[in-house]
C-alpha cells in the first residue's frame, strides 16, 4: 500500500473517532499488507483496542476469509476469538463453530465443547488429520 493511501485511511480513521491505539494497530497492519477496507472497519466497528489487537493478530495467523468474516461479523470478546482461533488451527470447521456459538456459554464451557468435538472427530476413522487436510484444501480453494 502506498504511503499516500495509508495517510488517507489514517485520516478517515481519525474522522471516525478511532483512538490512537486503534490507529497504531491499523498503521502496522497496513504496513504488513492488510487491506484498507479492513483497517477502516477497525474504526467503524465499535470494538475497543484490545479486541482490534486480537483480531489483527488473527489476521496475521490466517488468511481464511470465511473464518475472519465469521469473527468480524459477531460480537465475540477477545478471549472467545482466541479460543476459536486455537480450535480453528486444530481443524474445527467454521460451520461447527457457528453452530456452537449460537449458544450462550462461558469461555471455559466453549473450550470444553470444542475439546469434546476434537476428541470425537479424532476417534472417528478419518480423524482430525483428515479434517485438517479438508480444511486446508478448502482454504486453498477459497483463496
Amino acid at each position: 500500500m502506498k504511503q499516500r493511501e495509508m495517510y488517507g485511511i489514517i485520516g478517515e480513521l481519525n474522522a471516525c473517532g478511532a483512538g490512537k491505539e486503534i490507529i497504531q494497530i491499523a498503521k502496522e497492519d497496513m504496513e504488513n499488507g492488510v487491506d484498507g477496507e479492513t483497517v477502516l472497519w477497525y474504526g467503524k466497528s465499535g470494538w475497543d483496542a484490545e479486541r482490534i489487537r486480537i483480531f489483527s493478530k488473527i489476521l496475521k495467523e490466517t488468511k481464511d476469509k470465511v473464518f475472519t468474516d465469521f469473527l468480524r461479523n459477531r460480537e465475540f470478546d477477545g478471549t472467545r476469538m482466541e479460543i476459536l482461533l486455537e480450535f480453528y488451527k486444530k481443524g474445527v470447521p467454521v460451520e461447527e463453530m457457528e453452530e456452537i456459538m449460537g449458544q450462550e456459554m462461558t469461555p471455559y464451557q466453549l473450550r470444553g465443547i470444542l475439546d469434546s468435538f476434537c476428541k470425537k472427530i479424532s476417534a472417528e476413522p478419518a480423524g482430525m488429520g483428515n479434517l485438517q487436510e479438508q480444511q486446508s484444501s478448502g482454504i486453498s480453494k477459497k483463496q
